[in-house]
């Protein structure tokens, strides 16, 4: 009310005002603008499917992967349609394999060398823990909760993403491996399966190990 008596009585000040107003729009239109086209010339970053650490070598073929680390690895018998998106190596032997299904990550196989079960057992606090045989060996097979709040859908190009469902821990050869379901969306009964692959070649391997050492 006391601005519009002002700009009543004082036609320069409803001018002054007026042109600030027309200023400002101006400048908020061309930030605008700017923000649009700084968006188009850098596109939006994938949301990432690995751990970003220093000397990560990236891969998508098995084979490639076998040829860069010295930890054991088996690709299970059977895959349950999924597809290898990208692997991971790192530096202390850890080797993380991603999987999709249509254009959504469906889970990720971990094999991790100079550990036991034990101590990848004691990094998940859950209590909720079924005791599963795999190779006569004791597997544990849990629930995640809280890793991811939502899934997402990620920049064109890369699989969208749900939080980690389902966790399976179990020993194959030498190594400790982590099956994780994404979002449910391989079932209870697909990772045993794979689990049971890996561990029944990594059991294999240990044989043929043993009698060359005969």
């Amino acid at each position: 009310m006391i601005l519009n008596r002002i700009l009543r009585h004082h036609p320069t000040t409803r001018e002054g005002s007026v042109k600030f107003f027309l200023v400002l729009l101006a400048f908020v239109c061309f930030t605008a603008v700017i923000i649009r086209l700084v968006q188009w010339m850098i596109p939006d970053s994938p949301i990432p499917l690995l751990l970003q650490e220093d000397g990560v070598i990236q891969t998508s073929s098995w084979e490639e992967a076998l040829a860069k680390t010295d930890t054991a690895l088996w690709l299970p018998e059977d895959v349950f349609g999924n597809e290898i998106f990208v692997i991971g190596i790192y530096l202390d032997g850890t080797v993380i394999a991603v999987f999709t299904k249509e254009n959504w990550r469906t889970g990720q196989i971990t094999f991790t060398p100079n550990t036991t079960l034990g101590e990848e057992r004691a990094k998940y606090l859950t209590t909720n823990v079924d005791e599963v045989m795999v190779e006569e060996k004791i597997a544990y097979l849990f629930p995640m909760h809280g890793v991811l709040p939502l899934c997402e859908i990620n920049v064109e190009g890369f699989p969208g993403v749900c939080p980690f469902s389902e966790v399976m821990l179990f020993e194959a050869g030498e190594v400790v491996v982590t099956i994780a379901s994404d979002g449910e969306k391989m079932t209870k009964g697909e990772m045993i399966a794979m689990a049971r692959s890996i561990a029944s070649q990594g059991a294999q391997k240990n044989f043929v190990d043993g009698e060359g050492g005969q």
